[in-house]
């Protein structure tokens, strides 16, 4: 240190007291001139100037300072300015006084707080040595300053603490982000360190991305764009989250920025999403039900129209001479007119009306029953494998429907293979199902929990897209250049027919399974009896009631079985057909009752005739039936069924099994 500074033992003793103050007031230098005045600099810039001796205390004591301090001057004159400063900025004060001592610094800058007559007051202090003895400290009052920054930092704090607990996320961004809240870290799923380093853009969904990025962009310039819209965010771990924006723009040193809110919506868009998907399940299922409706009535008349056709074309066949262009004729009607009925059966298996002739059933002897004659029409290229369970209890089927389901299923799994080498597996077995299951595996197809068997096909051919397979029920619709027909609608109407469900899995290129669910019975299988036809020289004896509301029907039937021997009553209501059997009790030997007829049907009829005749046998007739109960009716001894639209033949065959001869 320069010899013509010196130390005074006095500063020495305060630097080791902790304060410093006499280490930074005690430093001497050589006598030059004095100072320009200072007086101005108070009025000027807030500047309060106060001289100390080279003990640090009070020379010369600003008029300001001790109205600031409310503090005589007298009081403040002759006082060490150690004596002022608070006890927590005391050793930060000896600090900066060292360093201007040992020439570390030219001049003594800080913050302190100096304690007044109440409580304390906060100041900068700006002191230099002075060309002679002492020190000439620039005093300038900061209180309101700090009231103004510690009242934005307690704001800063308030603002974090309310973003960070807030359950939406809230961040700032510019080419960055240079702020984010936790909930905006989580929503995310990035610490705050990534996202600071990450642009905005990059974590929004490729197929969203331009479209927020255009709109950010445009809103920093100013322009107008949507304050608030829906976008997908993209998680590092490929997960997505939709989320409910709302941007702003804020200003911030001197840069226009990015300001964002977003509410985490992902939940709300699956369940509207579940909702819309309920809502287009339930639209489908009251249009095929609309529609199946339709084809009930459809098939009901037309089956009506059929039967009159068969019937007097088959007594006029019977009565021309075989090898006559009548009899040519005579028979390209009867196949014109079974053909016609094959299409009215397809359209009561769509409406799921096609339900005559459910008895119990083993499933895997109706598949085994069609492997010959599927084997024989399926290409050598195409193999079919088996996987069917023993000891499975049996299933409430019409025999001649089960088939048609498994046919079609091997049809459409055959064709879906083409050309190409691949393989068939039919499977069956069983298995429980719950409400859950059937809720998720099985939506809105009204299926009862229990066991329940299952005959799965599964193809390895090309597979379905999405709008393929929600199009793939649909009446007459087909993937095949020359496709027509009813197809897999049929399919739906006689498992919905039977209690039963549908489930289809399948992707492009990866093939397709259908999976078709039936409630298992308790009850053992066994085989259905076929109705025997009669023997051309077949002739019965007695009395049967005939009752129909369609007069040619009637009157057909009437021909038929008075051709046999019979003597046939007729009635044109289900009530006229009680009243007559009421009268002619005794004489009536069988009953044949059409299902459908206005004023009492037959399934009303059936039970008043029960109660005169207990025993009388009785042939349920119609093109399809739409009564539960008359389903029970038909389990009952007595009752056979005789499906529209019949020949000649098959009227006097159901009529021989009725009457047991």
């Amino acid at each position: 240190m320069d010899p013509a500074f010196s130390v005074p033992l006095g500063a020495l003793g305060c630097l080791a007291a902790g304060t410093g103050l006499g280490l930074w007031l005690g430093l001497r230098r050589p006598a030059a001139s004095s100072p320009a005045p200072l007086q101005d600099l108070e009025a000027l810039a807030g500047i309060m100037v106060a001289e100390l001796d080279d003990q640090g205390r009070f020379r010369k004591v600003p008029t300001a300072l001790a109205e600031l301090l409310a503090i005589p001057a007298g009081d403040l004159h002759g006082l060490p300015l150690a004596d002022l400063v608070h006890g927590e900025d005391r050793a930060a004060c000896a600090s900066h006084c060292l360093d201007l001592a040992e020439g570390r610094a030219s001049r003594c800058s800080m913050e302190v707080r100096l304690q007044a007559s109440e409580g304390t007051r906060w100041v900068h202090l700006d002191g230099r040595l002075l060309p002679g003895a002492g020190l000439i400290c620039l005093i300038r009052d900061i209180g309101e300053t700090r009231r103004v920054q510690e009242a934005l930092q307690e704001s800063e704090e308030r603002f974090r603490t309310i973003a960070d607990t807030a359950s939406c996320a809230i961040f700032t961004y510019g080419t960055t982000f240079n702020y984010v809240s936790g909930f905006a870290c989580q929503l995310l799923g990035r610490t705050r360190e990534e996202l600071l380093r990450t642009a905005f853009w990059e974590v929004v969904h490729p197929d969203d991305r331009e479209q927020v990025r255009q709109r950010g962009l445009a809103r920093q310039r100013g322009e107008a764009v949507p304050g608030r819209y829906e976008f997908r965010v993209l998680r590092p771990d490929g997960s997505v989250r939709w989320v409910d924006f709302t941007a702003g723009a804020i200003q911030h040193g001197g840069q226009t920025l990015g300001l964002g809110t977003a509410f985490d919506i992902t939940d709300r868009v699956a369940a509207v999403e579940s909702r819309l998907s309920l809502e287009r399940r339930m639209f489908e299922s009251q249009r095929l039900e609309s529609l199946g409706l339709m084809a009930g009535g459809v098939a009901h008349d037309f089956n009506n129209l059929l039967t009159i056709i068969l019937g007097n074309a088959s007594l006029a066949q019977d009565e021309s001479e075989p090898g006559s262009l009548v009899h040519t004729s005579l028979h390209s009607i009867v196949e014109t007119a079974l053909r016609a009925s094959d299409l009215t059966r397809q359209m009561l298996a769509y409406s799921g009306r096609g339900k005559f002739r459910r008895e119990p059933l083993n499933l895997n002897s109706t598949v085994r029953s069609l492997t010959g004659l599927v084997e024989t029409s399926i290409p050598r290229h195409v193999a079919v494998a088996y996987d069917l369970a023993e000891g499975l209890p049996a299933l409430d089927a019409d025999s001649t429907q089960l088939q048609q389901v498994i046919l079609n299923l091997l049809t459409n799994a055959v064709e879906a293979i083409g050309a190409s080498p691949g393989t068939v597996r039919v499977s069956t077995g069983l298995q429980t199902l719950g409400p859950d299951e059937l809720a998720g595996l099985y939506p809105e197809q009204n299926l009862e929990p229990g066991p329940h068997l299952f005959l799965e096909v599964t193809d390895s051919g090309m597979g379905m897209d999405e709008e393929t397979q929600r199009r793939i029920f649909d009446p007459f619709f087909t993937t095949k250049p020359a496709g027509r027909g009813l197809g897999l609608a049929a399919m739906q109407g006689i498992v919905r027919g039977h209690r039963g469900g549908i489930r289809l899995i399948s992707e492009p290129g990866q093939g397709t399974t259908f999976r078709i669910v039936f409630p298992a019975l308790e009850a053992p299988p066994h085989e259905i009896r076929e109705a025997q036809p009669a023997d051309a020289d077949w002739k019965g004896h007695g009395v049967l009631l005939v009752v129909d509301d369609e007069a040619p029907l009637r009157e057909m039937a009437s021909l038929v079985l008075r051709r046999a021997g019979f003597e046939v009553l007729e009635a044109a209501n289900g009530l006229d057909g009680v009243e007559t059997l009421r009268v002619h009790a005794p004489q009536i030997r069988a009953v044949l009752l059409d299902i459908s007829m206005p004023i009492m049907t037959g399934g009303e009829a059936l039970p008043a005739l029960r109660r005169i005749r207990p025993s009388l046998p009785v042939i349920l007739t119609s093109g399809f039936d739409g009564e539960e109960r008359v389903q029970q009716l038909l389990l009952e001894p007595g009752t056979l069924f005789l499906q529209k639209p019949y020949a000649a033949a098959d009227l006097l065959g159901r009529m021989r099994d009725a009457l047991g001869e």
